[in-house]
């Protein structure tokens, strides 16, 4: 599956052709790639990355409850990176996952 790498969502960025939500929700996932502690290529590894830290899904409740449990001071990165990403939720809200906002991305910007 193609999806945006971390080069194009920073021209993105500074295009102006992003909706403000959009470029709401490409900041916002720029911050969490640059806090996951392993290098992140493009949108849909980070969303692998997530949801095998997170057991699988994606949702906001799962990652809010990951941020809790996770104790091991090894995974203060990750915690990090998904304390920020579950901000894009305040700019879709009638989304249910992270997966969901990275898909709708990728299918509007990914050209």
């Amino acid at each position: 599956m193609m999806s945006l790498t971390a080069d194009k969502l920073d021209i993105l960025m500074d295009s102006g052709k992003l909706f403000e939500r959009d470029k709401a929700a490409v900041s916002i996932l720029l911050t969490a790639i640059n806090d996951w502690p392993e290098p992140i290529a493009t949108l849909a590894q980070y969303v692998a990355e997530v949801e095998r830290f997170a057991g699988g899904h994606t949702g906001k409740s799962i990652l809010s409850q990951k941020i809790t449990s996770s104790t091991a001071h090894r995974e203060s990165w990750k915690q990090e990176s998904l304390a920020v990403v579950l901000e894009i939720f305040i700019y879709f809200p009638d989304m249910s996952s992270l997966k969901e906002v990275v898909e709708y991305l990728d299918e509007k910007y990914l050209v």
